[in-house]
């Protein structure tokens, strides 16, 4: 099945290349304003309003008395008097059907939205390739874009500028089969038109339980104070010379690698350990009213 796809970049073009996509746009308001006086005089002389083909065939007739537009994609006056035949065609009918429609007004330079429309040579690989323009950057990835570009829509907004690719993509036939209705509500997530229910993920209960406990966590710290130690193992406390630090710590010097070792100790220091239990040197460490002490020390006590 063939669709029409709308696809929307913002351009980051260069210095050079905003001024050809504000000259482009300049043109396209230039044939708009041009194609409609031309056709309020032939209204005001009692004439019939040129078609799209017959302006087009007068604009191109009067382009060796403007040579600044040979600087920009032919499609952008052509586009534009296309814009002008359908807001003609809008009015009668609109007319003809007894609807209030707006007859054709100039276009301003200032205050309003510059655009214009190319077709034909525009691409996508991975930058928007636009004619008379160049290679131009988006600020967006192109890796989802597929199909064949009908036309270039291009607009400024404030300082950027933006395009918009109408695209015939091709996608699958819709699934035949039978129908089933989904009910979307408060108490459970999805009710099937079957009668089967699912049920509600509730986001905002399970946060606010996690914020209760983190709050509750919270409260009972005391500002100053350092976060209780790790307590021992039951197992069995390590021997301290089993593991210094730095141990697995290999590096290089040169070209011979070197392993570090630990700081010399230094000289024995006795003290009370403050538990009850005795005096320990400094080959011993109390936690939590525990006494470690190192291995080659064990076998003296």
């Amino acid at each position: 099945m063939t669709v029409n796809q709308a696809f929307r970049y913002e351009l980051d073009p260069t210095v050079r290349q905003q001024r050809l996509l504000a000259r482009a746009a300049g043109t396209a308001r230039y044939a708009f304003n041009w194609g409609l006086a031309l056709c309020r005089r032939l209204l005001n002389a009692g004439k019939p309003v040129p078609h799209a083909a017959e302006l087009h065939r007068r604009w191109n007739a009067e382009k060796a008395q403007r040579s600044w537009v040979y600087g920009v994609s032919p499609c952008c006056g052509q586009e534009a008097l296309r814009d002008l035949d359908r807001a003609f065609a809008n009015f009668w009918r609109g007319r003809k059907e007894g609807r209030r429609v707006g007859y054709p007004r100039f276009r301003r330079k200032h205050g309003r939205r510059d655009s214009f429309r190319l077709t034909g040579s525009s691409k996508v690989h991975p930058r928007s390739v636009l004619p008379r323009v160049g290679c131009v950057r988006t600020k967006e990835t192109t890796e989802k874009f597929r199909g064949r570009i009908l036309s270039a829509t291009v607009s400024r907004k404030a300082d950027g500028w933006y395009v918009s690719l109408a695209v015939e993509v091709e996608r699958p036939q819709p699934v035949a089969g039978p129908v089933v209705g989904i009910d979307l509500g408060l108490k459970s997530f999805a009710v099937l038109s079957g009668g089967s229910e699912s049920e509600s993920p509730k986001f905002l209960a399970r946060a606010q339980l996690r914020l209760r406990q983190r709050q509750r966590l919270h409260s009972r710290k005391q500002r100053g104070l350092a976060p209780p130690p790790h307590p021992l193992s039951s197992r069995g406390l390590p021997a301290q010379d089993d593991h210094w630090p730095g141990a697995n710590q290999v590096g290089h010097r040169g070209r011979r690698p070197f392993r570090a070792r630990p700081d010399p100790p230094s000289a024995p220091f006795t003290g009370h350990c403050g538990c009850g239990v005795g005096r320990v040197s400094t080959d011993a460490g109390v936690q939590d009213r525990m006494v470690w002490v190192s291995a080659d020390r064990r076998p003296s006590l």
